[in-house]
């Protein structure tokens, strides 16, 4: 819950200072250079002299993952300076100045997953997208591709709960059983253990045999007011989930991310 109002507060921050950056792909001002500094915020810390023998070497850790994405062209010249200097300047993380919108930061509405099948966890906020005012589209969707997208409503209270106090039994779930996304997938409206993937099982809690409580691509088995709020950012504009794509639940309901 903490992580939560501190992604809230500098979303809030965000729109409160005025962004004149010019949107060049990987600049200063973009979610490629937010996710960046966030990553390498996580990996080096506060300059700590156990860890560290001196400044310089802190600063060269913080140089050795922000170069390579530089010389790459993943990031700007500009937005490398916004992060290193901070750094340099002995800032600490947590009084750092955002060098682009933090992504599922919202004042009112929560990201559930992001990165689809490629990890059991929610992959936020590294493999997210969603900023404030991100549009989003609700389920079930409105083009079938067969994502076989499905939820299950493990507290049975027809509505989306997140597993915020760690790992436990009550936090919903999320699979796909179709083969769109998941070759092995068997469309029969229950999780087939190690066929059917995985977008959400934070606590490893799902069992062979257990009936799907609402399926999100069609609309079908969900006791209202599901499949709403829970909506997805549709990143290539197809009208369907794809793998990966972020989900979210739209709390208040107008289908933006806020």
């Amino acid at each position: 819950m903490k992580k939560l109002l501190a992604l809230a507060l500098i979303g809030l921050l965000w729109i409160a200072v005025p962004q004149t950056y010019a949107q060049v792909p990987g600049d200063v001002g973009t979610i490629e250079c937010r996710l960046l500094q966030l990553a390498v915020q996580g990996a080096v810390g506060d300059e700590d002299p156990v860890v560290y023998r001196n400044h310089g070497a802190w600063l060269s850790a913080v140089s050795n993952i922000v170069r390579p994405e530089k010389d790459s062209g993943a990031i700007t010249p500009e937005c490398a300076s916004c992060i290193v200097h901070q750094f340099a300047r002995r800032v600490p993380i947590a009084g750092q100045t955002p060098c682009g919108p933090t992504p599922c930061a919202g004042v009112f509405d929560l990201c559930i997953d992001a990165d689809g099948t490629a990890s059991p966890g929610d992959g936020i906020p590294a493999a997210a997208q969603v900023i404030i005012g991100t549009p989003l589209q609700p389920f079930p969707t409105i083009n079938f591709i067969g994502s076989g997208l499905d939820m299950f409503d493990n507290d049975g209270n027809s509505a989306w709960t997140f597993d915020t106090d760690g790992p436990g039994p009550l936090g919903d779930d999320i699979h796909v059983e179709d083969f769109t996304f998941c070759p092995t997938a068997i469309r029969d409206g229950v999780h087939d253990l190690g066929l059917d993937c995985v977008v959400l099982d934070q606590d490893g809690s799902f069992f062979q045999g257990q009936f799907v409580s609402c399926d999100l691509e069609v609309g079908a088995f969900c006791v209202p007011p599901l499949p709403s709020p829970i909506s997805y950012h549709d990143a290539n504009g197809n009208l369907a989930w794809d793998d990966g794509e972020d989900i979210v639940l739209d709390i208040n309901g107008n289908l933006v991310f806020d």
